[in-house]
Formats: C-alpha cells, sequence, structure tokens
C-alpha cells in the first residue's frame, strides 16, 4: 500500500513521505504525530496511515477509505477518538488538528469502455475498420488504482447484417453498464484532448487517436497526427473532433510590446505602461514595434487601444525641454539667484507660452514684476540689472592676440553685465558694439576699431 505524508505545521513544520522519511526527518522514537495529508490506494484506512512515528499495530484498519478519487476530512474529535481506541499517546491541540484523506484511482474513459467492446466484438467478425457509436451517453467513472483489470466485458453481440451490437460492462468497483449502438466504417484519425486556442504550439502530447465515421470525414481533415505538431490554431480548435488543414498553420510566435491600458495623445510611454504578448509573426503589420526602448519616452499621435501590437507610425517622438520654474516668492526689482529657479522637464507640448527654457536668460536678471513661487518664469517677468548707466563714463577695451588697447568712453545707453550696448570714444567720437563687464568696464565686441 502506498502513501504520502505530510506532517502538519501543528506538528513539525514538514512535509515526509516514505521516501524521504529519513530518521532524522521524522518524529523521535516513541513519539506520535498526526498526518494532515494522507493518499491512500486500497480501499481501507491504516493506523499507520493517520500517525506518524511507527505506532503499535500501525497496520490495523481503523476505517474505510473514501470512493477512488474522492477525499474525505477526520477531524481532530474523531482522531483522538482513535488514538484513544488504540492506546496512543496523542490529544489535538486544537480543532485545526484534521486529516484530509485522498484515495487514488484511475479513469475510465467513454473511449476506453467502447475499446474493450470493440476489441471483444473484433473476435466475433467486427471488421477491423469499423467503430462503435453507442445510443447512450457514456460516463467517466473513476476506479481503484489496484485494479488490474478495470474493464470486463461480458455478454457481447454483434449483428452483421444489421451491424448492430450490445454489451454488458463490468468496470472495477464493481459497477454494470449495459449498452446498446451501432458499428460504422471509420477512420481513425488525430484529434486535441483539449481545447487549443490561437498561439499554443501543439505538441505530441496533446493528441489523441479517435475513430470517426468515414461519413463524417468529408473534406480536408487531418489523418496524420505528424501534420498537427509543431503548427498552431488559426482560431479555437475543439477537443475531440477531427481537423481541418485549414485551422491550423505553422506559425512563427514572437512576443512584441503591448499597452497595459490605453493610452491617448501626447502621453508619453514609460517602460511601466508596457507588456509583452505572443503573436502570430504573420498577422503582425511591417512597420509594428518589437523592441520596446523603441517605445518608452514617445507619446501616441492620437490613441493606442491596449494589449494589441503598436505600429511604428502611432507613435511620435517627443522633444523634452526644461522650463524654468519660481520656487519661492520673488519680489519685483528682485535679482534671481540659482537656487530661485528648477528646471522642470517638459514636453514642447507643455511649454507655457512665452516660459524661459534657456539658463542664460536667467542669469544676472532680475524680476519685472512679482512672482508666487511655483509659477514659471516667461521672458516678460525678467529684465537684465542695470550696471551701466546712459551717460556713465567707463573705460572701453580693445584686444586682439598681439594686443590690448583702452581708452575712455562714454555709454549711449543702460546695460547690464553680457549685454551689448553702444559706446563712444571719447577721443575719436566714433560708436562701436561693447559687451559690459562690469560696473566701469566694457569690451569691444564689433569689427570696427576704438581707437579711431
Amino acid at each position: 500500500m502506498f502513501r504520502f505524508l505530510a506532517l502538519s505545521a501543528l506538528a513539525l513544520g514538514v512535509a515526509i513521505t516514505p521516501a524521504a522519511a529519513a530518521p532524522n526527518l521524522g518524529p523521535e522514537p516513541g513519539v506520535v504525530l498526526p498526518i494532515s495529508s494522507v493518499t491512500v490506494s486500497s480501499a481501507n484506512v491504516r493506523l499507520g496511515d493517520l500517525f506518524a512515528g511507527h505506532p503499535t499495530g500501525e497496520d490495523r484498519i481503523v476505517m474505510r477509505a473514501p470512493a477512488p478519487g474522492q477525499r474525505t476530512v477526520v477531524t481532530a474529535e474523531q482522531l483522538a477518538a482513535i488514538a484513544r481506541n488504540y492506546g496512543l499517546e496523542w490529544r489535538p491541540a486544537d480543532t485545526m488538528d484534521r486529516a484530509v484523506i485522498y484515495r487514488a484511482g484511475q479513469t475510465v474513459s467513454p473511449g476506453d469502455i467502447l475499446a474493450a467492446i470493440k476489441a471483444e466484438l473484433a473476435l466475433k467478425g467486427l471488421p477491423e475498420n469499423y467503430g462503435l457509436r453507442a445510443a447512450g451517453v457514456l460516463p467517466t467513472l473513476t476506479v481503484p488504482m489496484d485494479a488490474a483489470s478495470p474493464i470486463t466485458v461480458r455478454e457481447s453481440v454483434y449483428d452483421a447484417a444489421t451491424k448492430g451490437f450490445s454489451a454488458v460492462v463490468e468496470v472495477a468497483g464493481p459497477q454494470y453498464i449495459q449498452l446498446r449502438g451501432v458499428a460504422l466504417p471509420t477512420l481513425t484519425v488525430p484529434v486535441l484532448k483539449a481545447d487549443a486556442s490561437r498561439t499554443q504550439v501543439i505538441t505530441e502530447a496533446m493528441i489523441e487517436q479517435r475513430d470517426v465515421p468515414e461519413n463524417e470525414m468529408k473534406g480536408d481533415f487531418i489523418t496524420d497526427a505528424t501534420l498537427l505538431i509543431g503548427k498552431s490554431p488559426r482560431g479555437m480548435v475543439r477537443a475531440g473532433r477531427p481537423i481541418r488543414n485549414g485551422e491550423v498553420a505553422r506559425m512563427t510566435l514572437v512576443e512584441v510590446p503591448v499597452l497595459r491600458a490605453e493610452l491617448r495623445r501626447d502621453a508619453v510611454i514609460h517602460e511601466s505602461h508596457l507588456a509583452w504578448v505572443t503573436v502570430n509573426a504573420a498577422d503582425l503589420p511591417q512597420d509594428a514595434v518589437t523592441d520596446a526602448t523603441y517605445l518608452i519616452g514617445k507619446a501616441p499621435r492620437s490613441f493606442i487601444a491596449a494589449n494589441a501590437p503598436i505600429r511604428r507610425a502611432e507613435v511620435t517622438a517627443i522633444h523634452q525641454v526644461s522650463m524654468a520654474v519660481v520656487t519661492r516668492d520673488l519680489a519685483r526689482g528682485e535679482a534671481i539667484g540659482k537656487n530661485d529657479i528648477n528646471w522642470v522637464s517638459v514636453t514642447d507640448n507643455d511649454v507655457a507660452y512665452g516660459a524661459i527654457i534657456d539658463p542664460a536668460l536667467v542669469q544676472g536678471r532680475i524680476t519685472t514684476r512679482p512672482i508666487r513661487a511655483g509659477q514659471s518664469l516667461r521672458n516678460v517677468d525678467v529684465t537684465r540689472q542695470t550696471v551701466i548707466a546712459r551717460g556713465k563714463l567707463i573705460t572701453i577695451i580693445y584686444a586682439t592676440n598681439t594686443m590690448k588697447l583702452t581708452v575712455q568712453g562714454e555709454a549711449m545707453e543702460d546695460g547690464g553685465l553680457s549685454q551689448a550696448i553702444r559706446v563712444t570714444n571719447a577721443k575719436s567720437k566714433s560708436t562701436v558694439i561693447a559687451e559690459v563687464l562690469d560696473a566701469n568696464t566694457v569690451r569691444v565686441v564689433s569689427q570696427q576699431s576704438a581707437m579711431q
């Protein structure tokens, strides 16, 4: 008798099977512990099936096993009574101490029953290429695992003239089935054991042979299992019925990135938005995206549905820019410092009208109006801080690779740091363009000579 034992977590917290029940894993000698999960193959449950630790009399029958393929639960109260009746030193800790007993069984299908009848009728004149069709619905039965011959055919009769048959079938248990039907010319064809859908690749293990009446095989049905293996259904293929050539195809399956949820225009695609699905390569558009990195950072042109392959034409690259946002309240005329601005990454479409996106347009500027923290900074909100006023006497520098000259001059307009303004040479009275270096100095930036 085979037993599969698993000690409850309340006992040792480990699983034990006969192959793994080494002395160092089992209970200490003399210690009896309940077994929470038991599998038996016979009709009886023995004391050793319910308690580990080799209790005295472990082969004694304590109860009947459930029907083949069925389970039964032995409660804490029942376990305690069994332990008490057989003198075991064990008491349940609480009502959660219980044992689940499963009786293993073997399945007898309608096909198995008809195959057994066909073998008997073949001895009574049934042609080899004939199959049987029962008049009623045959059951699927579960019989004991230790049944050597689960099906026995008795009183079988075949009428060659009418092609009718009848039989009494004894199924281990015992159970008796009386049936009748008709014999038909058949073809043995491969069918699927279970329904299969698109993207599933058909393997040999998914196929079984079944006799199908010849009059139902008109068309391009597949009769050779090797023509199914490695192919995939074009749609849903049902189990147990012949398969047409057009229902399957040899597919090249590929994984492609798709959106977990739909996205609309201007939404930026991130890695967290993507999942992978397996599809037939032949069903993909020519410009389908197969590389997730191509999608990341792009945006839908209009709308992209979830869980569908994405075409390159459906997305567009977006330009990310940094927009100046004020971090604190600023008063009018206040100089803007480095820590007064936070550069926020946004798309071109999200940039506020006139917003500053160039750090150079902030350096050395002052505000033209009060600005609240969190507002984007616009070009009209800032101006250069005047360091040289119009009419001020200044020093003009003219420098080349070989010389450096200075001359006195006059500012013809207000100017801030790094700003280009017009200045006049006091000696030559010529006007040139010069860059403001500080409150007293400018440097000629035009090609004119300041020394004229």
